[in-house]
């Protein structure tokens, strides 16, 4: 499914953007 992994990829994008400004 398209949208399951456009949301699985903002979601990794989004734990690395947590990661790294913590």
């Amino acid at each position: 499914m398209q949208a399951q992994r456009s949301a699985d990829s903002a979601y990794r994008r989004l734990s690395a953007s947590s990661a790294d400004c913590s």
